[in-house]
């Protein structure tokens, strides 16, 4: 954890990576969304971004 920043709320790091996780699946899965590996994606890099040490 030395990359994430000291005050990161990890509880709530992980259920917004859960609510991606989810998203994810339901687009995919139900919905055969075609853009939603790229969402995903996107999400999950940006939640990391704001997780880093700056």
């Amino acid at each position: 954890m030395d990359d994430f920043r000291q005050d990161l709320d990890a509880e709530q790091f992980v259920f917004e990576l859960c609510g991606i996780y989810f998203s994810f699946h339901v687009s995919e899965r139900f919905m055969r969304d075609s853009g939603s590996r790229g969402f995903a994606t996107l999400a999950v890099e940006e939640l990391i971004n704001r997780a880093r040490r700056r």
